[in-house]
Order: C-alpha cells, then sequence, then structure tokens
C-alpha cells in the first residue's frame, strides 16, 4: 500500500457516494467552486508503527488520514441551516466506509476504519494569495488504514 494508491482510492470510493459532487486525491489550489460541493479533501496524517505485534518478521503501519467533505460556504445563513444541510452526510459516509474495510480490496490495505467523526462544523480552507481563505460548513472523518508488511533485517551495513 502506498499513500498514492490510497488517496486515488478515497477518490473513487467518496465519488461513488449518492450527493458528492466532486473528490479529490490530491489538495486543489484556491478556493473550491460553489458547483462542486459537496466535495471531499483528503489529508495525509500520521503513521504508527508496531513491530510488536505481529512478531519480529512483520510490520503493521496504521495511517490516518483525514476525510474533510465540505458541504456549503459559511456565509450568513438561518439558524442550524449549515448542520442541516451536513447532518445526513455523516451516518452515510461513515457506513459507506465501514461496509468497505479494505478500501474495495485495495492491495495492501488489511483494514480501515473509521475512528471519529467532528460532527458538523466549519471547516477553514487557506486557499492561496489570489483566492484567499474559505469558510466551509463541513465534517471531517479520520480513517485508518492498516498495512501489513515484512520487516526485511539488513545489519551488515
Amino acid at each position: 500500500m502506498s499513500i498514492a494508491s490510497v488517496r486515488l482510492r478515497l477518490q473513487t470510493l467518496q465519488s461513488a457516494i449518492p450527493g458528492i459532487t466532486k473528490a479529490n486525491a490530491q489538495l486543489p489550489r484556491g478556493k473550491i467552486p460553489d458547483m462542486e460541493l459537496p466535495t471531499f479533501l483528503n489529508f495525509v496524517r500520521p503513521a504508527t508503527y508496531d513491530t510488536d505485534k505481529l512478531g519480529d518478521s512483520d510490520v503493521e503501519v496504521t495511517r490516518q488520514f483525514a476525510m474533510w467533505l465540505l458541504v456549503q460556504p459559511a456565509v450568513e445563513c438561518e439558524e442550524g441551516e449549515g448542520e442541516n444541510l451536513v447532518e445526513p452526510f455523516i451516518d452515510l459516509v461513515a457506513r459507506y466506509f465501514l461496509a468497505r474495510p479494505s478500501l474495495g480490496n485495495l492491495i495492501g490495505v488489511s483494514d480501515s476504519y473509521i475512528t471519529e467523526d467532528s460532527g458538523p462544523k466549519r471547516l477553514v480552507w487557506p486557499g492561496t494569495p489570489q483566492n484567499p481563505v474559505a469558510v466551509y460548513w463541513g465534517v471531517e472523518f479520520k480513517l485508518d488504514v492498516i498495512d501489513i508488511f515484512g520487516r526485511i533485517y539488513s545489519d551488515n551495513e
């Protein structure tokens, strides 16, 4: 499993979720056009390496990905409107990914699971100097992806 292959698979899976307009394998530049909402942004987060769990010859690597689902620009709106637009996606996305623990049989993925979601919240996208900061109503999902690989010892250096 590579980070690039997981990013591409996340994009494919997220694009198939009903109601999603776009999913990005790489982070886009600038402001997200309103016509592309709801859209997913995927961030690579830290990994942990467990060298004891599986014995001396295998290493279990758990890498976290943050999946941001941007639903609507956070402009002045009626009370609760932003949250109401985000809430239906929370259960939909969680169930979708929990039903695909190998990310659709992605080679190298032994397991994956959503560890948490942020609930509806305002997410700040930094943009670029030409297209400055934008704020969206959305939700952040944290997804752990587990890979197991063999350790090759090389003490002859």
